[in-house]
Order: structure tokens, then C-alpha cells, then sequence
């Protein structure tokens, strides 16, 4: 199983605010790191003596305690390390001095880590930036490029779940557009686009060369339900959401085999766009916010060749 992600035409913003992010982040990277390399390599700001922070006169008891204690890990596991050989025996001045010394060393420390968590986000956004793109300039363009587009489907061979459907061939749809489309009540992209394609159904069913073939599929990899069971289950759901809308099986998976056959996967939710010859004209695997808008564009588009 699975499923595209994609956005509509409000996706082109959210990329486009992402980007802008990414570009921030990349510069905040930048500007901290350079911070922390100039205080790791020069030290602390200017006025700020080094010695400022570390105790002195270790050889008293005393100092020799603070010292040791000074060793020890703090904050979360940042050490800071104090020579020996001086003392905290400085006046109030000296003292503040190391207490700014100490927390700009533990800042910078901790800039070091929100810099290589932007970065990684950074390198997370460009693995995925495709995902990101407007559906006009993405899901549209992978719809025609998929390897089945142009071939002619071997078999379809469907039963109906519905009350009012019948049993359906590939020699019963001569001449007409036809969307099939593969979907499962345990699959969530599924349900997000089953209400838009009923009402896609609904305003596309008076016409006469126009067919739309919802074919329920059980979860794969799961012990294979009956057709009683995917019936149950099937009617159910679509009852459960109030949609009327016709359901078919694909007994055997014979119709999904032969979808393979031509290079299509077993994903989930996966439309297929056939002329009147039976010729995939265009595959749309996944869902997207804006995917069935395009369905429909392309549909018309056909009936009206």
C-alpha cells in the first residue's frame, strides 16, 4: 500500500513559505555557527578576560575543592573545564565575569545543537521538496508519465457490490471514457478522496459516454476476505458516510493483474483514465488535495475528443 502526497493550488504557497524557511534556516545556520567558532577559537567578548572564569590559588583546600567540583559535567552533559592553579578568590566584578563567561559557553554549546537540527531539516526539505510542488506542475505531469499511459488494458473483469450495478467487462465499455479506480475502506488516502469521486459521480452520470468503475480492494498482505465480507465491509462504509455510489470487486485480482502487467504497482488509492478503445490515457497514483479536480478536467477533456 500507499499514497502520494501532494498539494493543490494552496500547496504553491506552503511550498513557496517553506522555501523562505529553508533559505532563514540555512542563514541562521550560518550566523551561528560562525558565533560559536569565533568564541570556541577567540574566546569571550572583548573586555571579557579568560581568566576571568577560572578560579585561582587551587593549592588551598578550598580552591582545590572548587576545582574539582568544577570538573564534574553540567548541563546535560556540557563540560567546562577550569585550570588549576587559580581561584575563585576575585572580587564580585571577577565573579559576574565568569558566571557571563560560563553561560556564554553553555549558549554557544547549545547554538551548535539548534544549528545541526536546522540543517538537518534543511536536508529533509530537499529530499522531499517534490512532494511540495502545486499539483499542475507535479501530480498532473506523473499522471501522463506513468508506464501503463498509451498501452491498452488486457482485461477487466468486475463484479458489483451495489445494488443496481452489474457485472461489468472490458467488451461493455466499448466507446466510453471509463475512470476506474482502485480504493479500500482500511486505507486512509482512500477514504479522503471516496467523497470527492461520488460527487464527481454525480455530476458526470448523465452522461452516456462516461463510466466510473470504483473497484473495492481489500488490505493487502492480510488473509483475503470473501466477497461476502468485502461486500459487508464496502457497503458499510459508503453507508456510514451517506455516499451513493456504485461499488465493484476485482474476484481474483484479475483486473489489478493485468493493471500490473502494464507496469502499474499495488498502490493505493490508484485511478486509471481509458478511452473508448480501452487505452490508459492517464494514472493517477495516490491522493492530493486538487488530484480529483484535475480528474475531472482531464475527463472532460476526452469526452469532448
Amino acid at each position: 500500500m500507499g499514497a502520494a502526497v501532494g498539494t493543490g493550488k494552496p500547496g504553491a504557497w506552503a511550498a513557496a513559505f517553506s522555501r523562505h524557511m529553508v533559505s532563514a534556516g540555512e542563514e541562521c545556520v550560518l550566523g551561528v555557527c560562525f558565533f560559536a567558532y569565533n568564541y570556541r577559537m577567540v574566546g569571550p567578548p572583548r573586555g571579557l578576560p579568560r581568566d576571568a572564569h577560572a578560579p585561582k590559588n587551587s593549592h588551598t583546600p578550598q580552591g582545590a575543592d572548587q576545582t574539582k567540583r568544577s570538573n564534574q559535567p553540567h548541563c546535560g552533559g556540557c563540560t567546562m573545564s577550569f585550570p588549576s592553579g587559580e581561584s575563585s578568590s576575585q572580587g564580585p566584578q571577577a565573579q559576574a565575569a565568569a558566571r557571563r563567561a560560563a553561560l556564554l559557553s553553555t549558549l554557544a554549546g547549545f547554538a551548535i545543537l539548534v544549528a545541526v537540527a536546522v540543517a538537518a531539516g534543511a536536508l529533509m526539505f530537499r529530499a522531499l521538496g517534490p512532494a511540495l510542488e502545486p499539483l499542475e506542475e507535479s501530480q498532473a505531469s506523473r499522471a501522463e508519465g506513468h508506464p501503463a499511459v498509451g498501452q491498452r488494458l488486457p482485461v477487466l473483469e468486475l463484479e458489483a457490490l451495489t445494488d443496481g450495478s452489474q457485472r461489468v467487462t472490458l467488451a461493455d465499455l466499448s466507446g466510453k471514457v471509463v475512470l476506474l479506480n482502485f480504493w479500500g475502506t482500511w486505507c486512509p488516502p482512500c477514504r479522503a478522496e471516496i467523497p470527492e469521486l461520488a460527487e464527481l459521480y454525480h455530476r458526470m452520470a448523465g452522461h452516456p459516454r462516461f463510466a466510473m468503475l470504483p473497484v473495492s480492494c481489500g488490505p493487502a498482505g492480510a488473509e483475503a476476505e470473501t466477497l461476502e465480507e468485502l461486500k459487508e465491509h464496502t457497503l458499510a462504509f459508503l453507508s456510514s458516510k451517506q455516499l451513493a455510489l456504485p461499488a465493484y470487486a476485482d474476484p481474483g485480482g484479475t483486473t489489478r493483474a493485468a493493471f500490473r502487467q502494464l507496469g502499474g504497482r499495488s498502490v493505493f488509492p490508484t485511478t486509471v483514465l481509458l478511452d473508448g478503445q480501452g487505452i490508459v490515457r492517464a494514472v493517477w497514483v495516490g491522493y492530493a488535495p486538487g488530484v480529483v479536480e484535475e480528474i475531472e478536467r482531464r475527463v472532460a477533456s476526452l469526452l469532448a475528443e
